[in-house]
């Protein structure tokens, strides 16, 4: 049997809005020949405002190894968890390495808790009732004094 190295990255997805910690990454290899091969992936994440590291792809414990069967299709996924902040930007790199090719991906991924949104959405609906009243009352005014 002749061994026969196949495959490709097929998908490298960094999410680019989060309700909250995990921020999680994915990515989808496929190994098309007829011998097990390992991927390499490589988290990087910083806080955007601040730029403090979050996760350093440089340090070892940031490699990720997964083995690739041959002739199937793996989807693998790793979550951020920790030193998250509550609502922020953070920017997130995953690197990929298999089968003699290489993927980056690179967001700013934005964290927002949906009791935020929610508040948000309030507020903003309060706001423009508030102007419709005014619009309606001036409006009213004026028809007023034009009865007169």
């Amino acid at each position: 049997m002749v061994r026969r190295g196949g495959g490709e990255i097929k998908e490298n997805n960094v999410p680019g809005f989060v309700a909250g910690a995990p921020i999680t990454l994915s990515a989808l290899i496929t190994n098309t020949g007829n011998v097990h091969e390992n991927a390499t992936v490589i988290i990087t994440a910083t806080d955007f405002f601040t730029g403090n590291v979050i996760i350093d792809g440089n340090e070892t414990e940031n490699y990720y190894s997964e083995l690739i069967m041959p002739e199937t299709e793996r989807f693998i996924t790793r979550d951020i968890n920790e030193g998250l902040p509550m609502l922020g930007v953070v920017h997130v790199e995953q690197k990929i390495r298999y089968n003699g090719t290489v993927s980056e991906e690179s967001k700013n991924v934005i964290i927002c808790p949906i009791w935020f949104l929610i508040l948000i959405i309030l507020t903003l609906a309060a706001i423009i009732a508030a102007i419709v009243h005014i619009v309606l009352k001036h409006r009213r005014k004026k028809a007023h004094q034009n009865d007169l």
